[in-house]
């Protein structure tokens, strides 16, 4: 959250909890980010500069949250991307999306504010991308939609690059095709699309299939044992695992009930 007017309690004060929220750079008629909040720190708060909203406890940080400037990054409203900085990783019992309706990060800390820095950022991905048993070191950066690949083949000393995604996708590599090598796929959950660059076709045929919501966190792996990655999803609203099974050539699915709404689903991936 970021109220450029003046802060979220303008003259006359008001009385509220601020939890896992980002409240800086404002410009408005009152002193500093915020005139007066009677009580109530939730915890896990930035404030930047100043001090004025009385943020103490231990969680809470005082330093730039390297925000993007308000733009259309998915969602119903306008957000500031975080690029960077003490936002990432430092919120606590966050809602299972962001303000534009995106899963939490389902691995490790939840980002403080309004957008999941997961998702715009490089992210890693487990990775054998050139078939030879060993993970390559790989980097997905949604900036672009590129993945960058560090072979172990060549014993780390030469790269590859391969565009396949765009800034809101995330990256669900795995072994759709069962050849032994992993396949660039991404999921949209703007739409709940998932898209996959087959290796075993040299890079060209693809499988694009529509599982899943915006709401929803992609967990794919090999549930069906055939050695081929089954397109699948957890639902954090009723603890949900829904997976489209790779032996069936993704037409037939199976559901499990497992989890709850706060769980973190653990990953697999072949």
């Amino acid at each position: 959250m970021l109220v450029p007017g003046g802060g979220p309690c303008p003259s006359g004060g008001c009385n509220l909890t601020v939890e896992n929220t980002i409240i800086a750079n404002n410009t408005g008629a009152a002193s500093g980010n915020c005139f007066v909040i009677s009580r109530g720190d939730g915890g896990s708060n930035i404030e930047f500069p100043g001090t004025t909203c009385g943020f103490t406890l231990g969680s809470d940080r005082r330093a730039d949250p390297l925000l993007g400037p308000l733009a259309n990054n998915g969602g119903v409203t306008l957000t500031h991307a975080v690029t960077g900085g003490p936002a990432i990783g430092g919120g606590y019992r966050c809602n299972g999306t962001d303000q534009r309706g995106v899963p939490r990060h389902p691995e490790q800390g939840c980002t403080i504010g309004a957008f999941e820095f997961w998702r715009t950022n490089i992210i890693r991905a487990p990775s054998n991308f050139d078939g030879d048993t060993a993970s390559d070191i790989t980097v997905y950066r949604p900036s672009s939609g590129t993945w960058y690949v560090l072979q172990s083949l060549a014993n780390y000393t030469t790269y590859a690059a391969y565009q396949w995604g765009a800034a809101a996708d995330m990256p669900v590599p795995g072994d759709y095709d069962g050849d032994g090598a992993t396949d660039l796929a991404v999921y949209r959950p703007s739409t709940g699309t998932w898209y996959v660059l087959q290796s075993s076709g040299g890079q060209a045929p693809y499988l694009i299939t529509q599982w899943g919501t915006m709401s929803d966190i992609p967990v794919p792996g090999d549930y069906d044992a055939d050695r081929k990655t089954d397109i699948a999803f957890f639902r954090p609203s009723t603890g949900e695992w829904f997976v489209l099974k790779s032996g069936s050539v993704y037409t037939a699915s199976n559901t499990y009930v497992w989890g709850t709404g706060t769980d973190i689903p653990v990953l697999q991936r072949r």
